[in-house]
């Protein structure tokens, strides 16, 4: 008898070795999906058949990309009149907290090394020495399990986890202002700028069983999205998904939640691309310092003066700063600041201009409280700015003060 280690070797071999050639080119090509679900067999081809498969996608917002918790809903059948078992592995990309039940009961089973790259193999098209980051796009997840289907019986195979919906590369036109001005010390906190956002499927690996019947999709979500899909022969042949609503769906919204279902009939599709259209959330930017160099010019004297600024951002073009201004001899600003700044070109020809207001607060030599009026420009961390500083006389002995400042600037 063979040891049951060579036994689930064999298996997983000969799952590569038979899958359909078509089918094996089409999971090379496949970049990411929340799963696959794979049958390595104890014989070259194993007689269960995949009756069903229920697949359901029920995605809900999340920071900083939206999270799909899933669902794939298997029934096996075993249509001889001997018992039959396979080596199984729920195969996923970037999935969180797989867990894999037979009938209610949760199954698991240690896969060997070899064992993931015979799985990873079948996803690559017999490729056994290819890097499974590289075939698979991000980091494999296995949750590998026996089933064992006695004769003319049934099995119901339920693989649950979450996948992240990842956001979709594309080059932006425009840099938000407080992005490219603080490229050192900024973080996004919360919120996101990504609009649009993919997940990929892959259903070809139904072809390593038996047989496979019917496969129902569904996906759920926010009302307020928009929401896309299209199926390939293969990922070479995918293109660009449709702009409006996906044909062959049935799509109904109530409750505030989408839900679309697709059945696959006769057709037997190899992936299942869907697309999110999800409206930007501003982000909350921690900002950074910003060093001034320059003078100042006014009633109060001229002279060097230096500029030590924090500032935060909410949205992105909207800052919020307090700084001190001085000559490091007998004058101290403390000042409160706001100013809107324009965002810059990817390609950056033209610089950020701003503008602003203020609130100067002199601490010596003596007390005074202004208005302040600024602008400037930026060339990412790189500007100038110029203000003007008014403090108004509060009687016939503290006449009307007025300061204007011109700094060249270093943000980080």
């Amino acid at each position: 008898m063979t040891p049951p280690r060579l036994a689930l070797a064999a298996a997983a071999w000969t799952a590569a070795v038979f899958v359909p050639d078509a089918a094996r080119a089409n999971i090379a090509a496949v970049q990411r999906q929340p799963g696959v679900f794979g049958a390595p067999q104890w014989d070259a081809v194993t007689p269960l058949v995949v009756e069903r498969e229920d697949l359901v996608f029920d995605c809900r917002d999340a920071r900083p990309e939206p999270l799909c918790d899933f669902e794939a809903r298997y029934r096996v059948a075993n249509p001889t009149g001997e018992p039959q078992a396979v080596l199984a592995d729920f195969l996923g990309v970037e999935a969180r907290d797989v867990v894999v039940r037979v009938d209610g009961e949760v199954v698991s089973a240690e896969l060997s090394e070899e064992d993931r790259t015979r799985f990873v193999a079948l996803v690559a098209g017999g490729r056994t020495g290819a890097d499974p980051h590289e075939v698979l796009g991000g980091d494999a997840t296995h949750a590998g399990f026996l089933l064992e289907v006695e004769p003319a019986g049934r099995r119901e195979i339920v693989a649950a986890g979450t996948i992240p919906a990842r956001a979709r590369f594309e080059p932006a036109a425009w840099i938000p202002p407080a992005v490219i001005r603080h490229l050192l010390l900024d973080v996004e906190v919360g919120g996101r700028r990504d609009e649009n956002f993919d997940l990929r499927y892959l259903l070809a690996p139904l072809e390593t069983w038996g047989d496979a019947g019917e496969v129902v999709v569904t996906v759920r979500c926010p009302a307020d999205w928009s929401f896309t899909a299209a199926f390939g022969d293969s990922y070479d042949l995918i293109g660009g998904l449709p702009a409006g609503p996906p044909a062959g769906w049935t799509v109904v919204t109530e409750d505030g939640r989408t839900t679309a279902t697709w059945r696959s009939g006769a057709e037997r599709p190899a992936v299942l691309d869907i697309a999110f259209n999800v409206a930007p959330v501003e982000p909350f930017h921690s900002g950074g310092v910003v060093v001034g160099f320059g003078g100042a010019v006014g009633d109060g004297g001229g002279g060097f003066f230096m500029r030590w600024l924090y500032e935060v951002a909410y949205p992105s073009w909207l800052f919020y700063g307090v700084g001190v201004d001085t000559d490091y001899q007998d004058r101290v600003i403390l000042a409160f600041q706001i100013q809107g700044a324009s965002p810059i070109a990817s390609f950056p020809i033209f610089p950020s201009i701003d503008a602003g207001l203020g609130l100067p607060i002199q601490l010596w030599p003596e007390t005074r409280v202004g208005v302040r009026l600024r602008c400037g420009f930026t060339w990412g961390p790189i500007g100038f700015d110029a203000t003007f500083d008014l403090f108004p006389g509060y009687d016939t002995g503290h006449p009307d003060f007025a300061q204007i400042g011109l700094y060249g600037l270093v943000a980080l």
